[in-house]
């Protein structure tokens, strides 16, 4: 819990550091603060970097399921 903590703490920090936080654009706010400030390759890192953060976890929930389901018909929780 603490990394997580720290690490959105610090993006976060980072943020408001970078751009006023009463000025930040709406939806995807740190690509297109990146833009803002003239680093126009930033924000296609970021955007790769959170694609691939948003699929590598559903890749990892998806591992599970079987053995989820499994379990669950096993216990009579749904069809076997």
């Amino acid at each position: 819990a603490g990394i997580c903590f720290l690490a959105y703490f610090g993006v976060s920090g980072v943020l408001t550091l970078m751009w006023p936080y009463n000025s930040l654009p709406n939806g995807g706010a740190l690509p297109k603060v990146f833009a803002l400030k003239g680093a126009s390759w930033a924000k296609y890192v970021v955007s790769v970097g959170a694609l691939c953060g948003l699929a590598s976890s559903l890749i990892g929930l998806l591992v599970s399921l079987p053995r989820m389901l499994f379990s669950m018909a096993g216990d009579g929780l749904i069809f076997k």
